[in-house]
């Protein structure tokens, strides 16, 4: 059990940070350098960070409850 609880919590954090560093970087890029196909991509994750940093914690949160047990 503990292995997947270690699993879930580097999961979540992998995620978190990749979203996180993802979300700084893209502020900082002009908006007409991302390819005019990109751009709906890129506007969807920017609409959708808040949701996958909560997906992270709660997912975070079950390896700490998996742990504890």
């Amino acid at each position: 059990m503990s292995q997947t609880a270690v699993a879930l919590l580097a999961v979540a954090a992998l995620v978190s940070l990749v979203q996180w560093s993802w979300s700084v970087a893209v502020h900082h890029v002009d908006p007409r350098l991302i390819p005019a196909c990109h751009r709906p991509h890129v506007r969807w994750l920017q609409a959708h960070t808040r949701g996958v940093q909560l997906a992270s914690a709660l997912v975070a949160i079950s390896g700490v409850c998996l742990l504890a047990t």
